[in-house]
């Protein structure tokens, strides 16, 4: 991917959380694509409960320690420090 080595600054990252609106959920877009926190896509299609494949059969949970980590990367900004406010 092109973009895959670039990365937003903090006053980027401020500025794009306060003109978009964090939602810290998954929604669906105006594309109608799954998405999360400030315009993150999680998958292209809707949002469902439960993941289907192509036949429309439910798919077994997967953990994915990238994705994890990704996610607690994203959020840290919207998240309460320990011992402060």
């Amino acid at each position: 991917m092109a973009n895959e080595g670039m990365r937003l600054s903090e006053a980027g990252w401020t500025a794009l959380r306060i003109r978009e609106h964090a939602i810290m959920a998954y929604y669906n877009d105006q594309a109608n694509n799954c998405t999360y926190g400030v315009g993150t896509l999680a998958h292209y299609g809707p949002c469902t409960l439960h993941p289907r494949d192509a036949n429309g059969r439910r798919l077994a949970p997967v953990r994915s320690n990238g994705l994890v980590n990704r996610r607690r990367l994203e959020t840290a900004p919207f998240r309460r420090q320990q011992g402060g406010q």
